[in-house]
């Protein structure tokens, strides 16, 4: 009863969260710039966009698919990655995350003991390929003439993390120090799922490389897509701001985990980082608003557009 009451509090708060800071961005931002930005529209790159970023979203169902045991049609994890993506994005807190184990299971038919692991390494390729990007686009914008070399070397490092899953490794570790240290039943549980994790990794060693790649190539899409989001209102931008932009509003995102969507909080951290770039203020705060709204409404577009899609292929 008390845990019912709580979840609806916590879901009242992000709503309200999240609505009141719509108000306060709007009501905050040039409505001159926004009209102005709005009024430079080209159709054509934002499809390419959300093109893109249909795309990236099947390379993640290729990915689980993949990672899981190769059962199931394309198109079926195509639209398990467009909900899962959906809900992860939208349901605030990120509980959203949790919707991949009834939706491999319900919509693919199988049974699947492996979703944890399967979901926990799926976290880490991302993980690691974001913070690839982020090293890449931070030495490209600060010393670029070595970028190609910092490029070659971070994907080195990438590899080898991969390969060795040190992150589970240390981690398993600290949560188990954490256990013997506190005596929090907790610490121990988790502490397991990650040796699950990792041994779900020693099981499917063999195939991280063709994982590797298909996670290589979804971000790749992904953070194309992005460049054509700001294209289509014609704001014209280099590789190495495109992938600064992008890595840092996924991070500034992870903050913003109590509000739906991370309303609010990607909005004004996009803002920050362009004005970082040498945006001015208010046109930094209309762009970081209209590329937010327009990332948010691609991601149920996707969804709706696959789910149209199978109603019409039953």
């Amino acid at each position: 009863m008390i845990r019912g009451r709580t979840n609806r509090v916590l879901v009242a708060f992000s709503a309200v969260f999240a609505g009141g800071m719509l108000i306060v961005l709007f009501a905050a931002v040039d409505k001159q710039q926004l009209a102005e930005i709005v009024g430079a529209f080209r159709p054509l790159q934002l499809t390419a966009a959300f093109g893109l970023f249909l795309l990236s979203i099947f390379l993640r169902g290729v990915r689980f698919r993949y990672m899981i045991d190769g059962s199931g049609g394309y198109f079926t994890w195509w639209r398990i990655a467009a909900l899962h993506q959906f809900f992860f994005t939208v349901v605030p807190f990120r509980l959203g995350e949790l919707s991949f184990f009834p939706l491999a299971t319900s919509l693919s038919q199988g049974e699947f003991k492996s979703s944890l692991p399967v979901l926990l390494n799926s976290r880490l390729y991302d993980f690691l390929m974001l913070a690839l990007i982020a090293v890449v686009a931070v030495l490209g914008l600060k010393i670029p003439e070595y970028a190609v070399a910092f490029l070659v070397i971070a994907a080195v490092v990438f590899l080898a993390a991969a390969n060795t899953q040190f992150i589970f490794v240390v981690s398993q570790w600290v949560f188990e120090q954490l256990h013997l240290l506190l005596k929090l039943e907790v610490f121990r549980n988790i502490g397991q799922r990650l040796d699950d994790a990792g041994a779900w990794y020693r099981v499917n060693e063999k195939s991280k490389y063709a994982i590797l790649t298909v996670t290589l190539f979804a971000w790749l899409a992904a953070a194309l897509g992005f460049y054509f989001i700001f294209n289509s209102f014609s704001i014209e931008l280099g590789a190495y701001q495109v992938l600064f932009l992008f890595a840092g509003m996924t991070f500034i995102g992870i903050l913003g985990f109590f509000s739906v969507g991370s309303i609010g909080v990607s909005e004004l951290g996009l803002a920050g980082l362009l004005m970082v770039l040498g945006f001015e203020a208010q046109h930094a705060l209309a762009v970081g608003i209209l590329t937010r709204l327009t990332m948010l409404g691609m991601t149920l577009a996707a969804t709706m557009l696959l789910e149209v899609v199978t109603w019409f292929r039953k």
